[in-house]
């Protein structure tokens, strides 16, 4: 046990919340929405606007896993960097700096 308080879990899928307002989201193979996740640990960076960190990164001719995902509040990218691994960026009002 990590010893992180758990907030939800499904099929494949786990996630906690720190108290820092980082995430620790845990996804199993059985989880189909994450397939893209073909290296292992995804760590996400944060951005003032994930629609902005899309365009940059599109722009540097770096591969896009998706659009971005979320709403307006809250939403997150995934791509896959040129060292080969896929990484995230998340926005949102409820993570602190």
């Amino acid at each position: 046990m990590l010893g992180v308080p758990l907030v939800g879990a499904g099929p494949g899928f786990a996630w906690s919340k720190l108290p820092n307002s980082s995430q620790f989201e845990v996804f199993g193979p059985a989880e189909s929405d994450h397939a893209h996740f073909t290296t292992r640990p995804v760590p996400e960076f944060l951005a003032e606007d994930v629609h902005a960190a899309a365009a940059e990164l599109e722009a540097a001719g770096v591969e896009l896993l998706g659009p971005p995902q979320g709403t307006a509040e809250e939403g997150w990218l995934h791509f896959r960097a040129p060292d080969g691994n896929v990484y995230g960026v998340t926005s949102g009002a409820s993570y602190r700096r």
